[in-house]
């Protein structure tokens, strides 16, 4: 009986559905924290006295001397990842904080010198205490800002046109929320066509086994789709129907062979091509048996 399989692959649709929406973005948070944070504490292990350390391509910073307890006394940072605007700051000391959970530099007594890289105007601004995120010292222009796979789905709905993977890939957004939506079907089309496969009669060895590759590659082959479909739409959020019709029409197509009988026709060269490969096969395992036995 189809029922049980049919109620199982919905079960686990389910499953999927609440991962997808509340565990996977979560997690995907998670693990991108845990980054930032190794990341943050390599920083302050790889600052060296004297020494012009470069954190990144633009990014550069120098420490006259460390002392114990983690002062910093004469810090530079040259930060020139951003092509419109570069920032240099002077303290003379800093001290790294994470008694508030987040990694921060604390820069006392100094200077912030910003450097139009178009008209070459330089402003300075002196402050007695400035705070550094450390987490910052990523990619340019990114910073902190979250993935939109690491995003929740609520924001999904309405993401703020200001972020910068929104302003990168238009549909990215809108295909992230319609992939959300579209993963529990399949496992409902992976059921259907294992039903599809069980079905099929067993005259023929080969044949079996020719249908179970078919199958596989038919799984394959739909998730291929809704990859592609995914990258397509990054750039054109207009095709984020095709989520849907992939597995949707996957489904509707097995059901309907697995309701009306149909089997599927596996071409008797195949048949048999793989029934010449599989007696060869079994001849060379034969023959390497009899050499061992021989050879002991």
């Amino acid at each position: 009986s189809a029922r049980p399989i049919v109620i199982l692959s919905l079960v686990l649709g389910a499953t999927v559905f609440l991962i997808s929406h509340f565990v996977e973005p979560r997690a995907n948070r998670a693990v991108r924290d845990v980054v930032i944070d190794m990341r943050t504490d390599l920083l302050a292990t790889l600052i060296q006295d004297g020494r012009f350390t470069q954190i990144e391509d633009g990014l550069t910073i120098y420490v006259d001397r460390k002392e114990a307890g983690g002062r910093l006394n004469g810090v530079l940072i040259a930060d020139r990842r951003d092509a419109e605007m570069h920032l240099t700051q002077f303290a003379r000391q800093a001290q790294v904080d994470e008694s508030t959970g987040v990694s921060l530099l604390v820069l006392q007594d100094g200077q912030l010198h910003r450097k139009d890289v178009k008209t070459g105007q330089v402003s300075i601004i002196r402050f007695r205490s400035y705070a550094l995120d450390l987490a910052q010292f990523g990619s340019a222009g990114e910073g902190i800002d979250y993935f939109l796979h690491e995003r929740e789905t609520g924001y999904l709905f309405d993401p703020d046109p200001n972020d910068p993977w929104v302003q990168s890939w238009p549909g990215q957004a809108r295909g992230e929320l319609h992939r959300r939506m579209t993963e529990w079907l399949y496992p409902v089309l992976f059921a259907l066509v294992a039903l599809v496969v069980a079905g099929q009669p067993r005259t023929h060895r080969s044949a079996s086994i020719m249908a179970l590759v078919l199958a596989f590659g038919a799984g394959l082959g739909y998730r291929w789709a809704s990859y592609f479909s995914y990258n397509e739409i990054k750039t054109d959020g207009t095709l984020f129907w095709l989520l849907y019709a992939i597995p949707m029409a996957g489904i509707g197509l097995s059901a309907l062979m697995f309701l009306r009988g149909w089997v599927m026709q596996v071409p008797d060269p195949a048949v048999r091509l793989a029934g010449t490969l599989n007696e060869r096969w079994q001849r060379v395992r034969r023959r390497t048996a009899r050499r061992q036995l021989n050879e002991a």
